[in-house]
């Protein structure tokens, strides 16, 4: 009589019970983020209680920050630099993965000359730039200079024939999408002949 009951209750619960929706990722915006910033992630089949939802950046659990029923913001953890996948598991479903690419925001700490003429190369120096070149957009006073050479920790550039005479230009480094927080300041001087 006993397991009679328990099975009718089992099969009313289960009947009363709406099944949750499969989890479904579609996207995460932005594509590109440092550790610690928010980011979206747009799908469907969400917990509407925050701390249903646990969000994975490959092995590493994201502090969920809100929840929609099209999308959770999270935190970013202290994952590995490059390329993450995402998932969410509400439940015992599991979503598909969504790619992330994770950088770490570009410092400088210094450049090699405090004053340039048109033409001529310098060198910045700090950490987390990229080792191909073309990774890294550097600005002199706005204007995007060609990045001649780089490593994790320098770049060596090359200042434009047509910037304009200026002191106190900023310079700045932009590692895909993220930019330094800080800028330094470096001198344009005229070219004496």
């Amino acid at each position: 009589m006993k397991k009679l009951a328990i099975a009718l209750v089992a099969l009313a619960v289960s009947t009363l019970t709406p099944a949750l929706a499969e989890v479904k990722l579609s996207a995460v915006k932005p594509q590109e983020a440092c550790v610690g910033d928010r980011v979206n992630i747009s799908g469907s089949g969400f917990n509407p209680n925050a701390y249903s939802n646990t969000v994975m950046f490959g092995a590493i659990n994201a502090q969920v920050l809100f929840v929609t029923p099209t999308g959770i913001d999270v935190r970013v953890p202290n994952v590995p630099m490059g390329a993450n996948n995402i998932t969410v598991v509400v439940g015992r479903d599991k979503s598909n993965a969504v790619p992330i690419k994770i950088f770490a925001y570009p410092e400088i700490s210094g450049l090699s000359l405090s004053s340039v003429t048109p033409g001529m190369e310098f060198t910045i120096s700090g950490k987390n730039f990229s080792p191909k070149a073309s990774d890294n957009k550097v600005t002199v006073d706005g204007t995007t200079v060609q990045v001649t050479s780089a490593s994790q920790n320098s770049l060596t550039v090359l200042v434009p024939e047509t910037i304009s005479y200026r002191l106190g230009v900023p310079v700045q480094v932009q590692v895909g999408t993220v930019k330094s927080r800080e800028r330094m300041n470096i001198d344009v001087q005229l070219r004496t002949y």
